[in-house]
């Protein structure tokens, strides 16, 4: 055989190579847009490119304390993760810098590569459990998927880029272990688990109770033992190799350090019992369900006698119930999750901007539709196989471990909406297996062996020529509904991946560049937390406060000082802090209900009415201007040039479309002060006010705040200087 011949007939074996592939190039593409705003996504990746460009220009090492953050104490960054500042930096060294990109740009593309390599790595997991085609199909989902898409995109340069690759490969070789009775697979995982969890820790905690759910299921019906043992031991190893490195999670916690090694202490119990004969084997069965049920009996008790143990039953029901903290529950990434959001990031709606079909088509089309349909088939397999030999030992305990994957991933989204991105590797398998089984339904019906649906591709691909004759009815409408599904979602990652870009707009940017250029080194900037990292990386000046450390409590509380206080705060700004500067964007009215239950821990929640123009009445020599937000609508009198208020404004609302409740409005809120427009008996207090970025009603709660005076007044009867304003973003300078 000649080499031609040979490569020929290396390509026909492999060809399921080929398209992997182009799989991975699709993965890669549709996550590769947002590259040409050459700018990163969101808020976080700001703080962890300026971390990794550090260890890259630093030697890798890390500042032993970052000034930027927390400023004038800054922040030891070895609190938190190192792999997504050290990932990056050796793949960068070892390869990147040959293509003669810089780092930015690589850190740019990082994400992207990052998520098209996993398509790789759901191949290997689809194939393992299933089939080789099972693979291919679950690369495509998770190359295409919406949830998956997010993080992964260019510019999102986050924790979860590095986690897309280590997170799966955590599921493959615990999987493969499992399956080969290998403990060379097992010690992978043990490896993948060490570096996901000093990776990401904020969706540790849902894969570490997943683990120890599936492995104690199994010591209950006492099923392969030895196998669990390879699969699960070298997990537990892996995240306690954390221990004595400077990141770990937290110690006390529910998941990670208690409920992984004590499951694995259950484990090595329940081997030991068997191997050293301390248990009769007639016995062995009633081990593990003892002592759960002593180790349950004993931790109640010690919640009711000591400390420690009402603490960590305090710690289980937050977990378990999905609790969060005031401060916590403020941010947005961090609110509950539903299956609108699940539906959201797995559903092929995107598509339909370059696709014009019915929903019914939609649906039928999606990902969401698949992965519901397999994990009821995974279901119902499960339990017809019980029902059939009445044998537990007979079920397929990769598939319940693959439902329960599944399913910690959609309460991980119902605790926190942003643990959306775990989501994808599992909806991605469960549509692959069911489209698998459907082609495998159709292959072993009567018409189907006839049409050879499979023999068909694989007649093609080996070239023989009787393939063509072979199409019959049932495989035309498979294959056409298969390259709908392909087109289908295809369009829908592109649409999805052109609709992504970042948040620092032309507004922020001039900001920044102004804090950059036109303020002292150093000076310390104070907003509300949400976009400090932008001020570090952009406009390369320290604050307070940022996304992942600051005095949250501290800022709500003075931002809701009344303005008579400022004084009060004096020391707190000049001498403990050294504020310099304020920032107020555009934002933050629509965060001063956070900012105000932050301040009262959680008893008062204060927000801002914005309202959006609707139309105009005439009335007299008076133009009423009406603007609604919801089911209030805010009359405004002005004169016929629209330039002064003629009345007094009036706030109502409105039940289909009648309007059944007004009160007026007297204080105006303006640059001047509190102006009094009306003195009208039937009026609500607070003021409002006409802004270039909107029109507002601020409550009576907080008319006389330090925020209000800044936001609405431009620091009236303050102590600060407005020395920049775009119309949405204003910085003042704090005089001491």
């Amino acid at each position: 055989m000649n080499i031609k011949s040979l490569a020929l007939e290396k390509a026909r074996k492999h060809w399921y190579l080929v398209v992997l592939m182009f799989i991975v190039i699709l993965g890669f593409w549709v996550r590769s847009f947002p590259v040409r705003y050459n700018e990163l996504q969101a808020i976080d990746p700001f703080y962890q490119y300026r971390m990794s460009e550090y260890v890259l220009t630093h030697n890798f090492q890390l500042p032993e304390k970052d000034m930027m953050r927390h400023y004038p104490f800054g922040v030891d960054p070895r609190t938190n993760t190192p792999i997504p500042f050290y990932l990056p930096v050796f793949i960068y060294v070892l390869a990147g810098q040959f293509s003669g990109m810089d780092y930015f740009h690589f850190a740019l593309l990082y994400p992207a590569i990052m998520g098209a390599l996993a398509s790789i790595i759901m191949f290997f997991i689809g194939k393992e459990l299933f089939d080789r085609k099972t693979g291919l199909m679950a690369a495509f989902f998770i190359a295409t998927i919406p949830a998956f898409i997010t993080r992964t995109s260019a510019g999102f340069f986050d924790k979860e880029a590095s986690a897309a690759v280590l997170m799966p490969l955590i599921f493959y070789f615990f999987i493969r272990a499992y399956k080969r009775n290998s403990w060379k697979s097992g010690m992978l995982g043990g490896i993948s688990m060490f570096l996901l969890t000093e990776t990401w820790a904020g969706g540790m905690q849902y894969i570490t109770l997943l683990f120890p759910a599936f492995v104690l299921i199994m010591l209950l019906l006492n099923k392969n033992i030895d196998r669990v043992s390879k699969a699960f031991l070298p997990v537990v190893a892996g995240a306690l190799l954390t221990l004595p490195l400077p990141y770990h999670p937290n110690l006390l916690g529910f998941t990670i350090y208690t409920t992984l090694p004590i499951t694995g202490v259950i484990l090595l119990i329940r081997m030991g019992a068997e191997r050293f004969g301390l248990v009769k084997k007639e016995h062995i069965n009633y081990l593990i369900p003892g002592i759960l049920i002593i180790g349950l009996l004993g931790f109640l008790f010690s919640s009711m006698v000591t400390d420690t143990g009402a603490a960590y039953l305090a710690e289980v029901i937050k977990v378990v119930s999905l609790q969060r903290g005031t401060v916590f529950s403020t941010v947005a990434e961090a609110i509950p999750g539903s299956w609108g959001a699940i539906e959201g990031v797995t559903k092929a709606s995107y598509g339909t901007k370059l696709l014009s079909l019915p929903d019914f088509a939609i649906n039928m089309l999606s990902i969401t539709t698949f992965m519901v349909l397999g994990m009821l088939l995974s279901s119902l397999v499960i339990i017809m196989k019980l029902y059939k030999t009445k044998d537990v030992g007979k079920i397929d305990f990769m598939l319940l471990f693959t439902l329960l994957w599944m399913l910690s991933s959609i309460w991980a989204v119902f605790g926190y909406v942003r643990l959306l991105f775990m989501l994808g590797p599992p909806a991605a398998l469960f549509a692959a297996y069911f489209l698998k089984e459907l082609i495998d339904y159709a292959k072993k019906t009567k018409v189907m062996k006839e049409a050879g649906f499979i023999e068909k591709i694989e007649d093609a691909i080996h070239d023989r020529p009787g393939w063509k004759r072979r199409i019959n009815y049932v495989s035309v409408p498979l294959s056409i509904f298969l390259v709908l599904v392909i087109v289908m979602n295809v369009a829908n990652a592109y649409a999805y991946g052109m609709a992504l870009g970042p948040s620092l707009n032309r507004y922020w940017k001039d900001a920044m560049n102004f804090l950059a250029t036109e303020t002292p080194e150093n000076s310390n900037i104070l907003s509300w937390w949400d976009f400090g990292y932008w001020f570090q990386t952009r406009g390369n000046r320290p604050t307070l406060t940022d996304g992942g450390f600051g005095k949250r409590d501290e800022v709500a509380w003075w931002f809701t000082a009344d303005t008579k206080n400022w004084t009060d705060f004096e020391p707190w700004l000049k001498d403990k802090y050294h504020i310099d500067y304020i920032l107020m964007d555009y934002t933050l009215p629509g965060k001063y209900g956070a900012i105000s239950k932050i301040s009262s821990d959680g008893e008062q929640i204060v927000g801002m009415l914005q309202f959006n123009p609707s139309q105009t009445y005439q009335q007299g020599n008076s133009t009423i201007y009406e603007y609604k937000a919801g089911p209030y609508a805010l009359w405004l009198p002005m004169s016929s040039a629209g330039d002064r208020l003629t009345g007094t404004p009036m706030l109502l609302v409105s039940q289909n479309n009648q309007y059944y409740s007004k009160a007026y409005v007297n204080d105006f809120c303006t640059e001047k002060g509190i102006m009094r427009v009306g003195n009208e008996e039937q009026a609500v207090g607070g003021c409002v006010s006409i802004t270039s970025f909107g029109v507002f009603y601020i409550p009576q709660e907080a008319e006389h705040t330090i925020f209000t005076s800044l936001m609405f007044m431009e620091g009236y009867d303050l102590p600060v200087e407005k020395v920049y304003d775009n119309q949405l973003i204003k910085i003042f300078r704090v005089i001491y």
